[in-house]
């Protein structure tokens, strides 16, 4: 078949870029992914926590055998809560935690849609065609001929 010329060589080279783009910026964006997905699981344990405890607290309540436990472990637990809205000064506190948890909601809504938004230009599905950097589109058999070629090049 013997050597292709530089032009078919930059041909297939102009073909590829746009591949090797794309799965860049897929790339890019599974990191952006992969540290949101461990922020959520963080915040899933912690919840499973919080409800694993209320839920030891309400069975140890509702259960008549355990009103020592009842007693010892749940009364001081909800007496502390209840501290905290009866004194304004702790009262504060509690907006004040209010306040960021809600910040740290909205903070996590906008990088969640930062994250997940549309690139510029771009399609969310792949429609069978790759952008160029000029801007032609080329089909897809276009691009699995110019990956052959690119094949065939770099094969000793």
């Amino acid at each position: 078949m013997g050597m292709p010329s530089s032009k078919q060589i930059n041909t297939a080279f102009d073909q590829v870029t746009p591949l090797v783009q794309t799965g860049f910026r897929v790339l890019d964006t599974i990191k952006n992914v992969s540290i949101l997905v461990a922020v959520i699981q963080a915040l899933n344990v912690l919840l499973l926590w919080l409800i694993l405890l209320s839920l030891l607290g309400l069975l140890i309540t509702v259960n008549p055998d355990l009103e020592a436990e009842r007693r010892a472990v749940v009364t001081p637990v909800v007496e502390w809560i209840a501290s905290w809205v009866k004194h304004r000064h702790d009262r504060k506190w509690l907006e004040m935690l209010g306040f960021v948890v809600f910040l740290a909601l909205m903070f996590g809504a906008w990088m969640g849609i930062l994250v997940t938004r549309e690139a510029p230009g771009h399609c969310a599905a792949w429609d069978g065609r790759s952008e160029q950097l000029d801007g032609d589109l080329l089909d897809e058999e276009e691009a699995i001929e110019a990956l052959k070629l690119t094949r065939r090049i770099s094969e000793p």
